[in-house]
């Protein structure tokens, strides 16, 4: 885990925490205006995470001499360099754990 995900992660929480118990508190002391303000910051943070969750992959900074060598072979081989990367990075996993 990385410490960016981990604040994103603590902030989203915090985000919930707050929201559903101003939300709470709100309609427990009648103040629907209040409440509805908290509720949206509910939304605002469930999108937020959803969107931040719903991003599975990862980027990798490679040198330029492998990004143009991933370009030439990836436009012999009719796939995209991203296909090509994965693949690339699947086989250097499988060697090094088996």
């Amino acid at each position: 885990m990385t410490k960016t995900s981990l604040i994103d992660g603590l902030v989203g929480v915090f985000l919930f925490v707050v929201g559903g118990v101003g939300a709470v508190e709100s309609l427990r002391r009648d103040e629907s205006g209040l409440a509805v303000l908290f509720l949206l910051m509910l939304l605002v943070a469930a999108g937020a995470t959803a969107s931040r969750s719903g991003r599975r992959r990862k980027f990798v900074l490679i040198r330029s001499d492998l990004y143009r060598w991933l370009e030439v072979t990836s436009g012999l081989a009719g796939e995209s360099p991203a296909d090509l990367a994965d693949r690339c990075i699947s086989s250097s996993r499988a060697e090094t754990q088996g």
